[in-house]
């Protein structure tokens, strides 16, 4: 009797552990065929693959707060050339992608995404959709934020000069944000705008 137990239960724990597999793995599939059909509307793996493949040949959206951000951007800068900050940024994006490799690389469209000051400096954040190819031939879409920043106030930033921008006629640093006139000698200087405006990071999102 003893015998048959020491065969007889083990071969029942196996069973039970068996079947307490067979339960998990299938609630498992079950769970994952229902995240399926309701991110892709299928549970077909080759379809899912398709429509991968359709998402990859499809430029991300990116949000759009030019509305929002602008006006007060060009309220800070009456005469910076929004068009040319842009293509800086874009400029930029392109030669950061294709630094790292990648080929190919086309701007679907891009959007000033955020406009902020803090601490002496403005930052204008713009959001570009991406495509590009990998070295090993696949494509991607994707968004990068370019965040360029402008030194508003040099003496909060703890230098004298901001990226070198200084009055003509005596020197003096320019600190004020869209100033006209030197405050120290009261010549007039022609406001910088882009010249000032320097790439401070690229972030994909």
């Amino acid at each position: 009797m003893n015998a048959v137990l020491f065969v007889v239960v083990p071969l029942i724990i196996l069973a039970i552990l068996t079947l307490v597999i067979i339960v998990i793995i299938s609630n498992f599939i079950k769970k994952a065929k229902r995240i399926a059909r309701q991110g892709f509307g299928t549970d077909n793996l080759e379809a899912i693959l398709k429509q991968q493949e359709l998402l990859d040949e499809e430029p991300k959206s990116i949000s759009g707060m030019t509305s929002i951000y602008l006006p007060k951007l060009q309220k800070d800068f009456p005469e910076l050339n929004w068009m040319q900050l842009q293509n800086t940024a874009k400029q930029h994006l392109v030669k950061f992608l294709e630094d790292k490799g990648f080929a190919k690389v086309k701007i679907h469209k891009n959007s000033l995404y955020e406009y902020k000051k803090e601490s002496g400096t403005c930052y204008a954040t713009i959001q570009h959709a991406v495509e590009y190819v990998k070295p090993d031939e696949k494509k991607v879409q994707t968004r990068f934020n370019v965040i360029m920043s402008y030194v508003q106030d040099a003496e909060k930033m703890g230098y004298e000069k901001a990226y070198a921008v200084t009055c003509p006629n005596c020197g003096a640093a320019i600190t004020s944000l869209g100033a006209k006139t030197c405050e120290y000698c009261g010549s007039a200087i022609q406001p910088y705008n882009i010249r000032v405006w320097e790439l401070s990071d690229i972030i994909e999102c």
